[in-house]
């Protein structure tokens, strides 16, 4: 039985996007031919990195953020949230991933810890999320050292197209876009371990047994 429904509905807002900003590349692949012309992203989901950045601040200390732009959520929404956002493969229990080789903790931690197939020390979280497609690869994390009172956000989109075709499922993250993403959240990092802070975090919340 069906217990709500609600009529389709069409926005009719005019997101006025730059068009010539959204062209990419030289070619790309569609419907398995070689089309000559850049491919077109003014007609795709997009969301500006800072707006990220600044949203995953929001999410992580919703208490920072002011009464209007507040989420609908509850305490216990947030702990679901972040729960999902840190945990690793070999954490999860549906779905359930067997494959460690494929589905390592850093599959999708790409700071730090995305061109390593070493599991991630347990004193280490990563609230982060990651987008890769059409050479793009980004991360949007906040890393947490509960051992070393390390916190730090950070957000980064690198773009790798040798070819400059677009969906013909050539681009170089494993190469080029990965290892620069986990040497730049390592050097984060490192430069946060050594800062001497005035204060420190109170990070226990993000202890694996409280999250």
């Amino acid at each position: 039985s069906i217990m709500y429904e609600k009529p389709s509905q069409k926005a009719e807002i005019d997101l006025n996007v730059n068009y010539n900003d959204y062209l990419i590349g030289k070619a790309h692949m569609k419907s398995g031919k070689r089309v000559e012309q850049p491919f077109d992203f003014s007609k795709k989901n997009f969301m500006n990195l800072m707006e990220q950045h600044r949203f995953l601040i929001q999410v992580m200390f919703p208490e920072t953020a002011p009464n209007y732009k507040q989420l609908n959520l509850t305490e216990n929404d947030y702990q679901f949230l972040y729960g999902k956002m840190s945990l690793l493969p070999r954490e999860s229990k549906y779905p359930l991933y067997e494959d460690d080789n494929h589905n390592y903790d850093g599959y999708c931690k790409f700071f730090m810890f995305g061109d390593t197939r070493e599991q991630i020390p347990d004193h280490i979280r990563i609230y982060n999320k990651v987008g890769l497609a059409h050479g793009f690869l980004l991360d949007n994390a906040y890393v947490v050292d509960v051992k070393n009172k390390v916190e730090f956000f950070l957000s980064a989109v690198v773009y790798v197209n040798q070819n400059e075709t677009l969906n013909d499922n050539t681009y170089e993250y494993d190469e080029l876009s990965i290892p620069f993403l986990a040497a730049l959240g390592n050097a984060v990092y490192r430069y946060e371990l050594k800062r001497v802070k005035d204060v420190l975090p109170d990070l226990t919340r993000f202890e694996i047994g409280n999250k």
